[in-house]
């Protein structure tokens, strides 16, 4: 099973950076937000991922093969998941353009054939779309300018399942009909 969280993962290490002005991330500045339970890095600028929701999109779609030898039954199932990358930064100065480079980058990207053969290497995700970078950057308890800014992404995941079996089909017919009387229901009797 694809964890949809480790893909964006990869995703945000591998192309939320460009080589001139936005270092790449060291794998420990990105960490699941786990519902608000995990903790952060002891870092200035770090990333957040968080599942919002997982919502099916239609009915199961069956694809199943019936022969006389054998059933092949699959069936698949989609879902979008909708997960939020905060880019955050609390170094006041320099920070706060790098950090809204890193969500402009990936919002960018969403759309692009890039992200889709990245997210194609996992089996059953696709891309969907990304929402507008939002700035909710916040003064923190210090009164201290944290930057953050944050994109939403939506990726469909599709979940297969299949089996096989033996058919067993009793074969209960019959050769003949005895009708006693056929009328024509539309004329009317007297």
């Amino acid at each position: 099973m694809i964890d949809v969280l480790d893909a964006v993962y990869d995703f945000i290490l591998a192309y939320a950076w460009r080589n001139d002005d936005v270092p790449q991330y060291e794998p420990g500045q990105i960490v699941r937000g786990w519902q608000n339970a995990a903790v952060l890095p002891n870092t200035t600028e770090f990333c957040v991922i968080t599942t919002l929701s997982t919502v099916r999109h239609g009915t199961p779609v069956d694809y199943s093969l019936v022969t006389t030898e054998e059933i092949n039954a699959q069936y698949a199932k989609t879902s979008e998941y909708t997960i939020q990358v905060d880019f955050c930064s609390a170094e006041p100065n320099i920070l706060p353009e790098v950090t809204k480079a890193r969500a402009d980058i990936v919002e960018m990207l969403f759309f692009t054939h890039k992200a889709a053969e990245f997210f194609n290497q996992y089996e059953g995700l696709g891309l969907m779309y990304a929402d507008d970078v939002r700035d909710l950057s916040y003064l923190d308890e210090n009164k201290l300018y944290n930057a953050r800014y944050s994109v939403t992404l939506h990726i469909s995941n599709t979940v297969t399942s299949s089996f096989y079996e033996q058919p067993s089909f009793n074969n209960v017919h019959f050769d003949t009909v005895h009708v006693p009387n056929v009328e024509n229901v539309d004329i009317h009797h007297d």
